[in-house]
């Protein structure tokens, strides 16, 4: 998900980068909890019956089915904001906060876009500075990275434009 917003009189700018996420907690646990109830059931008619090894390996299924909707609902919450002021870009990654913070100077800073040649492979965008490289919207979709792409040269050419030097 790409969601952009431009200050063109502030010369400012921000894009922020998400998952897309299909279901939110609440429903990875409705979710879970249909799933324990129908397996429950079943592994209690096979304890009645006197198979009762087939409850502990419930047990654990069921577990490893929770710490894995946990884990993918975790690795939703990533965000990237990309930030462009006056002097720099900066790039901003995390889960609830900034964990992660990269800052490149603006009239120095280039965006690439990569296509790769093998076909299932997606294209990549990362921005680069003396040397340096960060990739952008790496989890995003193909969709979303078109749409990101299409938000990078809308900012950059408001930005060149509000740079360019007027002639009296």
């Amino acid at each position: 998900m790409v969601e952009a917003v431009l200050e063109t009189q502030r010369q400012r700018a921000q894009i922020v980068l998400r998952p897309n996420q299909s279901w939110s907690w609440r429903a990875n646990l409705a979710l879970l909890a249909s799933l324990s109830v129908l397996s429950l059931t079943i592994a209690t008619g096979f304890l009645l019956h006197g198979m009762w090894p087939i409850l502990p390996f419930t047990l654990l299924e069921l577990t490893v089915v929770y710490f894995s909707l946990r884990y993918l609902v975790a690795r939703n919450q990533r965000r990237e904001v990309i930030t462009f002021s006056a002097d720099e870009v900066t790039v901003e990654r995390g889960r609830r906060g900034a964990q992660e913070r990269h800052t490149f100077n603006r009239y120095w800073a280039h965006f690439s876009v990569t296509t790769p040649a093998l076909p299932r492979r997606e294209r990549r965008i990362a921005i680069r500075s003396h040397g340096r490289e960060q990739e952008i919207g790496g989890f995003l979709n193909a969709t979303d990275k078109a749409e990101l792409v299409e938000h990078l040269q809308t900012i950059i050419a408001e930005f060149r434009a509000i740079n360019v030097p007027q002639h009296n």
